[in-house]
């Protein structure tokens, strides 16, 4: 018997039996809100040979995944985004969605082979603008709360960034892990879709052959295109629009054109010294120079994000 009941969930005893192969390897994509990550991760799950989870789902239970026998397929079977890998076999990969970082590091000393990371980083400068504008419209609407002053939102962001560099520059193997550019990705996504499924040692899927979200996944109509601001797909008989967490439109048009919106900002030339400062000016001119633009930009990216993390680690 393959399956068992514990605390209402399926559990898998043996993959191996049930599938005729191995448990797929773990890919951790590391940031945080606000950085595109959605965007990135439906990317990625277009692939047929990977399954990206929702956000909090299974980071907290890789032990169980590796070390026992049983393990909660409920949480990669059910909680995977749009559209779903209805066969689990032909799973290569399952892409974790912005986990606790040390929820993942913990187990590199057992399960390096099996696991990568996937760090994606956005421009900070408009990071802070995104923040800054999330926090004040929470604090408008009737929550009673003060709005969030700058140095609040610059002191919060900068030990995010700081921590999430120093998680990452003290793991990651150069060779198998990956730094991801949202705005090298957003400008040219095909080609950081081939680097990165390289890295996992994928070959390279064309849009047309990748998985779209035709149907509806509670009652299977055959969903249409409706006019909701922008063009969304929609459900006639749910009567629902479908977008992701974080507002992913899946049939969205890839816009770049407001990547550079933050130099005319009155507060940017500050913002932009200040991570000047932090980062160093070679990174932050990837940004001002719009080096994203260039067609071996994720290379160039990766290299200036390394060095910075080298800094920042003292390694």
């Amino acid at each position: 018997m393959f399956f068992k009941r514990r605390k209402h969930k399926w559990l898998i005893r043996d993959w191996q039996k049930v599938y005729g192969r191995p448990k797929p390897q773990m890919a951790a994509l590391l940031t945080r809100g606000r950085s595109g990550s959605h965007f990135v991760l439906h990317a990625l799950h277009s692939h047929p040979q990977v399954a990206a989870l929702e956000e909090h789902v299974l980071g907290g239970q890789l032990k169980a995944y590796f070390n026992s026998e049983l393990f909660p397929i409920d949480e990669i079977a059910e909680k995977q985004l749009l559209p779903q890998k209805q066969n689990l076999a032909s799973v290569d990969w399952i892409l974790l969605n912005k986990p606790k970082a040390e929820d993942v590091t913990y187990h590199f000393p057992f399960q390096r082979d099996n696991l990568r990371l996937i760090y994606l980083f956005r421009n900070p400068v408009t990071l802070y603008y995104s923040w800054k504008k999330g926090w004040d419209e929470m604090a408008a609407r009737d929550y009673g709360l003060a709005a969030a002053d700058d140095d609040q939102v610059l002191g919060w962001l900068r030990a995010l960034i700081l921590d999430e560099m120093t998680s990452y520059g003290f793991y990651r193997n150069r060779d198998i892990d990956t730094v991801v550019s949202l705005e090298s990705f957003t400008c040219e996504s095909d080609e950081n879709l081939r680097r990165v499924w390289a890295r996992l040692g994928l070959p390279f899927v064309e849009a047309g052959q990748r998985p779209r979200l035709e149907q509806c996944p509670v009652c299977e109509t055959r969903l249409e295109v409706q006019e909701d601001g922008e063009a969304v797909l929609y459900c006639p008989r749910c009567k629902k629009s479908y977008r992701a967490a974080g507002g992913y439109n899946y049939i969205g048009e890839i816009d770049a054109s407001y990547l550079n919106h933050w130099k005319s900002k009155e507060k940017s030339p500050y913002l932009y010294e200040y991570f000047s400062q932090l980062l160093g000016t070679e990174l932050m001119a990837f940004y001002d120079n719009e080096t994203y633009l260039a067609p071996d930009s994720a290379d160039i990216f990766e290299d200036l994000l390394n060095h910075t993390i080298d800094r920042i680690c003292k390694i």
